[in-house]
């Protein structure tokens, strides 16, 4: 991540981490298009699902029962569609979907679900983390996996203590949270 630019964009986590998400404005011109990371990357509990899965309601473009869909669904708020990096930035492109977080002691946290370790790798999506990790936690997804970032050091440290006080093994130098395996 050398010579990666912090940017103002790093303000705009506060804007974007709120109490509930339902009270959140999607930005005007950020349709999802052809992106689908939201159906593929998250587990959701609600329909059986895996992260890292194809959703059984996933159809080309859309939701093939969008208005029955499950309440995570329907709260879910996309860092991209409220605002948060260039326009050009949507997930399917960087290979990060971003969702803005809190947590009742510890504040602001983001979950960066890569959906594309391709794209993942690139300069934008290289910048967007090292932007949220100036006010943020940051926790990478992966499918086998779950990555501390980084974040202000006095949270990344109090993240650490809450992960092992909920038995979370860590593994000091990477300060990374392995899944349990079934």
């Amino acid at each position: 991540m050398d010579n990666i630019e912090v940017t103002p964009d790093t303000a705009q986590v506060a804007k974007v981490v709120p109490d509930t998400n339902s009270l959140l404005k999607i930005t005007p011109g950020r349709d999802c298009g052809e992106c689908q990371a939201c159906c593929f990357a998250p587990r959701l509990d609600e329909l059986e699902k895996p992260s890292f899965t194809s959703c059984k309601n996933q159809g080309q473009g859309e939701c093939t029962d969008y208005e029955n869909r499950p309440t995570p669904c329907r709260d879910y708020n996309c860092m991209w569609r409220l605002g948060y990096g260039a326009k050009d930035d949507r997930p399917d492109k960087t290979g990060l979907m971003l969702t803005a977080r809190m947590h009742a002691n510890l504040g602001p946290w983001v979950s960066a679900h890569v959906v594309d370790e391709k794209a993942r790798k690139s300069r934008s999506a290289q910048s967007a983390l090292v932007n949220l990790c100036q006010t943020a936690v940051v926790i990478e997804f992966l499918p086998d996996s779950m990555v501390m970032v980084g974040g202000p050091a006095n949270r990344v440290k109090a993240f650490r203590v809450l992960s092992e006080a909920e038995g979370v093994p860590i593994h000091e130098d990477l300060v990374q949270i392995r899944r349990p395996t079934k």
